[in-house]
């Protein structure tokens, strides 16, 4: 199997909206270059909006981080077994919809878990506070 050195770009939400501009001026006709330079910047400017709400919930939740490693580890392996079935190794390959379901899932089973830690954690943090003082915090608290 040869690997286009071409194909690898730069890292990171930068690497992925330069990517996404590349394939996108790749297959515009010449004469709309306006439209894929309006896409190109509406996708950056998509990108950082997504990369920003994200962070925020990242922030409040850092448990979240363990959801996306898993998440990470899972599209690994299904690259993996697309390679290995594209090569004649193996007779089977995972349908894109249970890919994406599984992704789905393990995202929303991380949510669970990062708020129920959360929850714990802001608990074991007012622990030697008063019962009233507890309870204002508790109260004014959305988790």
């Amino acid at each position: 199997m040869r690997f286009d050195t071409d194909a690898v770009k730069p890292a990171g939400v930068e690497g992925a909206c330069v990517s996404a501009c590349a394939s996108t001026k790749s297959l515009a006709p010449a004469d709309a270059l306006w439209v894929v330079l309006a896409g190109g910047i509406l996708g950056i400017i998509a990108m950082r909006l997504v990369v920003g709400r994200l962070l925020v919930l990242i922030e409040r939740y850092p448990a979240l981080v363990d959801g996306a490693f898993i998440i990470i580890a899972w599209v690994g392996i299904k690259l993996l077994v697309e390679y290995l079935h594209a090569e004649h190794f193996i007779g089977f390959e995972v349908p894109q919809w249970a890919s994406l379901g599984l992704i789905v899932m393990i995202f929303i089973a991380s949510l669970i878990y990062a708020r129920r830690e959360a929850a714990t954690n802001h608990v074991r943090n007012l622990e030697g506070i008063s019962p009233e003082e507890t309870a204002h915090v508790l109260s004014n608290s959305d988790v």
